[in-house]
């Protein structure tokens, strides 16, 4: 019996070493050796000693040994995204030199689904909304390190358009991650290499960086069959590189997890999680997350958990460049996150318009659901946030959450589709509840509204009637 078992420990020794090698390096920014830095294959986890060396096992089909970058820190990024990623294939050793971001509070620059198809599109996307980012940009990185995240779809089933956008985003001055779409997929070549094109560009698709004392992952969640068809999900790739990378992060961490899909899509009763959102949400246990998803072109802040929101925000090519507002009523824009000692904060920036543009006010008869009421758009509206109403200074109390569509949404999407029959399924106006109504009562001569966020930020609109 002995005999056996020993054969079979031989057995599964000689397996490892037939399936892993070891691999080593050396993190550093310039002189500077840096310690503690974690060191990943995806699967296998290691760290840099005090003098910036690390050894690794790495399975053989490893694609990638790569870190997770430090705070502070970003590998150079002179290519247009953070090359913190070297190719795993033939090498034995690896260098990470580093680039300092500086000390200071992080802001992340959240942008959803630039999507575009061709150079009509990559035009519109150079115009507005890349010079909003660039004007904006300066006044954050004075008061500390500024990290972009595209959040996928940033061809629209044209990969070569990733060449692109690099290019461009090399001119932003700072540090701009990605994570995969569905459309980011090159389904031209066999399955089991959509992903090729995105990965020659970006690197690995799960991986993670630190902002302050926060973590930030960048997940995959568009799962590709042999058919060519999707499902939003997590598969056994991304459930393991989170497990093992959770197992060297203090439990009191704040993590932000950008991706694609939202980990769930809303409903009347409750949210529908995505494939084995509720096993990635298990795994973070009572840890505070907030995650950040495009995808949908709508906005919502979705509940995932007392401890976990999805904060699911409107595009930036707004109705797929067909106008400037998406479907369901938001502006085009991208998510601004202010992470600091007091924890995190957002908002969501319309393209062009001031850092207060958060509310849109539909008068009476304006709209199509609610006619004789006034109404609230408040796009980026969660828990925690107020909206009141007075009828001639007189308090009314709280306005009713309902489902509408905006008006200028319907406007603009009337100007570039005259016949209505014409408009493609996917870019017709939406209804969303981010919307709040009230009823005024006859002879009201005017209606005040005052919205607050949770953060005590508030805004206030008179109604003349």
């Amino acid at each position: 019996m002995k005999k056996n078992f020993f054969v079979v420990l031989i057995f599964l020794a000689f397996c490892y070493a037939a399936e892993a090698r070891t691999v080593k390096g050396r993190v550093h920014c310039g002189t500077e050796n840096i310690g503690g830095v974690i060191v990943t294959d995806g699967v296998n986890f290691s760290r840099t000693s005090a003098r910036g060396k690390f050894k690794l096992d790495i399975a053989d089909e490893a694609e990638f040994v790569y870190i997770v970058t430090p705070s502070g820190y970003s590998a150079p990024f002179s290519s247009g995204s953070p090359e913190f990623y070297r190719k795993a294939e033939g090498e034995d050793t690896f260098d990470f030199d580093l680039v300092s971001l500086g000390d200071g509070d992080y802001t992340i620059f959240a942008i959803s689904d630039p999507q575009t198809k061709h150079d009509r599109h990559f035009a519109k996307f150079c115009a507005a909304p890349l010079q909003d980012i660039k004007a904006n940009a300066p006044k954050y990185l004075r008061t500390g390190p500024l990290v972009g995240i595209m959040l996928g779809d940033i061809c629209w089933d044209d990969t070569p358009m990733l060449a692109k956008y690099k290019k461009e985003a090399a001119s932003l001055g700072f540090p701009v991650y990605a994570v995969i779409g569905n459309h980011d997929y090159n389904r031209k070549v066999p399955f089991g290499h959509y992903a090729d094109d995105f990965k020659s560009y970006f690197g690995p698709l799960d991986y993670a960086f630190f902002a302050g004392d926060d973590l930030v992952i960048g997940l995959n969640n568009i799962l590709y069959s042999e058919d060519g068809k999707y499902i939003e999900g997590y598969g056994e790739e991304e459930l393991t590189f989170v497990r093992n990378l959770l197992k060297l992060v203090p439990e009191d961490a704040h993590v932000l997890v950008a991706h694609h899909s939202p980990i769930a899509k809303r409903g009347r009763e409750k949210n529908t999680f995505i494939k084995s959102g509720d096993t990635l949400v298990a795994l973070f246990g009572d840890r505070k997350v907030d995650m950040i998803s495009g995808h949908t072109h709508i906005m919502n802040n979705l509940k995932i958990s007392d401890s976990i929101v999805d904060h699911n925000i409107g595009s930036i090519c707004g109705d797929w460049w067909s106008s400037d507002w998406c479907k369901d009523g938001t502006p085009s824009g991208y998510a601004i996150f202010s992470i600091g000692k007091d924890g995190v904060t957002h908002f969501y920036r319309s393209i062009g318009e001031p850092d207060d543009y958060q509310v849109e006010i539909i008068e009476p008869g304006e709209s199509q659901h609610h006619p004789e009421a006034v109404v609230a758009n408040i796009w980026d509206y969660e828990d925690g946030w107020t909206v009141s109403w007075f009828e001639d200074g007189k308090p009314m109390g709280a306005m009713t959450q309902t489902e509408d569509v905006s008006p200028t949404t319907i406007r603009k999407i009337g100007e570039t589709y005259p016949d209505s029959s014409k408009v493609p399924r996917y870019k017709r106006p939406r209804t969303n509840n981010h919307y709040f109504m009230a009823v005024p009562d006859e002879g009201v001569k005017e209606v005040k509204i005052v919205v607050t966020s949770k953060n005590g930020e508030k805004w206030e609109f008179n109604v003349g009637l």
